[in-house]
């Protein structure tokens, strides 16, 4: 059984990183308004130190916002507190339920125990924690990121997610 749900998540990993590479191409081979645009986030929770991150984003003509963010921790980026949350290229439209929206998945990848996948969840209008789905009993519930949760962040594990929405 073990083996099983191993390859059901690394199937539900490829098929993320399909998607989201079809999408991005699908996106840049068009003439639109908007092309995609880089952010800087700012943290709550989170130090960057000497990580990497990729923030991009496209805000398409009907106000519909995709984003992409990465981190890929250094030896001094770190996860200060519980819930640690990143700031939204756009703020999201009035019409959401702010926090506790779900508007993407995140993937938590630990260079020594596998992937562990999540959610993107409004915090404020502008900014989104990334809890892991944690399964208690039979059924999955979000959980905070920790520094130890849902491993010890070090150096080259991985934090990204994909979002949409509507912004304003």
């Amino acid at each position: 059984m073990t083996d099983l749900k191993a390859e059901v998540d690394q199937l539900r990993v490829e098929l993320r990183r399909i998607s989201t590479k079809a999408l991005r191409a699908q996106l840049d081979s068009h003439d639109h308004p908007n092309p995609w645009q880089t952010w800087t986030p700012a943290y709550t929770g989170i130090t960057l130190g000497n990580g990497t991150e990729v923030a991009r984003y496209i805000q398409m003509p009907d106000k519909l916002v995709i984003v992409h963010y990465s981190l890929t921790f250094g030896s001094t980026t770190s996860i200060d507190s519980a819930n640690p949350s990143v700031s939204l290229p756009v703020a999201v439209h009035s019409s959401y339920e702010v926090p506790g929206e779900i508007i993407g998945d995140s993937l938590m990848r630990d260079d020594d125990a596998g992937s562990f996948f999540g959610l993107v969840r409004l915090e404020t209008a502008s900014t989104v924690s990334t809890p892991l789905h944690w399964v208690v009993a039979t059924y999955s519930q979000p959980r905070s990121l920790t520094s130890t949760i849902p491993h010890t962040w070090e150096a080259p594990d991985f934090l990204s997610y994909s979002a949409r929405y509507e912004g304003v």
